[in-house]
């Protein structure tokens, strides 16, 4: 799942932008690059990290969860390029419509993913996911309202 859903925050982001009233975002151009790039990654973590897995039933805090059976050897590359996007995106919107919610969340996300925060449990991260899915909910309504009154 993680495979085929992270990618989608590249088509969120090119989404974004076009709905922010960017004259260049509205090409066909940025939506085609997007889809390429979003199925270049899919297909990076299928092959490099799907393919072969082996899972193992972990139970901790009374949660049961499946983990990979071997040890992660480096950062998650899928991730951290599906990463940049949304932090750009973020920026550009941020100039333009005055809305640092979504640039804020996406640098959040990447730090929290990135340093190790010495608490016992994995809901931290979970914790980082849940603060993007809301800003990316709140941005797109703001969004979605600045089109209403304009309009």
């Amino acid at each position: 799942m993680h495979a085929l859903i992270t990618p989608l925050l590249v088509m969120y982001s090119v989404g974004t932008l076009r709905e922010s009233e960017i004259r260049w975002a509205k090409k066909k151009w940025l939506v085609v690059a997007g889809i390429i790039y979003m199925t270049g990654l899919i297909v990076l973590e299928f092959s490099t990290e799907v393919i072969g897995l082996e899972l193992e039933v972990v139970k901790e805090f009374g949660v049961v969860s499946y983990s990979n059976v071997e040890e992660a050897t480096g950062p998650p590359i899928m991730v951290l390029l599906v990463t940049v996007i949304p932090i750009v995106a973020s920026a550009i919107l941020w100039k333009k419509t005055k809305w640092p919610v979504f640039f804020i969340s996406a640098v959040v996300m990447t730090i929290g993913s990135a340093v190790p925060i010495n608490i016992k449990s994995g809901a931290v991260t979970n914790a980082f996911e849940l603060f993007l899915i809301f800003t990316l909910v709140w941005t797109k309504r703001r969004l979605l309202e600045k089109q209403l009154y304009v309009k």
